[in-house]
């Protein structure tokens, strides 16, 4: 996931890094630009379109079988945080091979990109809940 903050197909602004030893190392960082779709793909496709295709079951599910709505909305959010905790992961590993090398502000970078999927899972889960609530029969008066 860090990699995809440090990737070149975005416009770049140079960023220099502080307390170099030799010379300054010399990094790019995104400009603040937003992209649903580059939002989609940092987030991780493959746990992104996991959450996308538990969104689609579940609207499935609410025609066809209702009993399972809920337990998707809570597969949603299990899949955003082992996203998230996968994104961690990446983020430890780079920070283990390279120590000090990056300036803080990417390493946060990378969280605010790990962070995308898990959100995502929770937006999906609210809106799985709302569908379930409209879905539900009404509560009837007796009269």
């Amino acid at each position: 996931m860090l990699s995809n903050l440090l990737s070149t197909d975005v416009v770049m602004q140079p960023i220099v890094a502080e307390g170099a030893t030799t010379a300054p190392i010399i990094m790019e960082a995104p400009a603040n630009t937003f992209s649903i779709v580059d939002a989609f793909m940092a987030g991780g496709w493959w746990g992104m379109a996991a959450i996308t295709l538990t969104l689609v079951c579940a609207l499935f599910a609410a025609w066809k079988a209702p009993a399972w709505v809920q337990s998707l909305g809570k597969v949603a959010i299990a899949i955003g945080v082992i996203s998230f905790l996968l994104g961690i992961s990446d983020i430890a590993q780079v920070i283990q091979e390279n120590g000090d090398r990056f300036p803080f502000s990417v390493y946060i970078g990378g969280v605010k990109v790990a962070l995308i999927a898990p959100i995502y899972g929770i937006i999906v889960y609210v809106i799985i809940t709302l569908v379930d609530l409209v879905r539900r029969p009404r509560i009837s008066e007796i009269v």
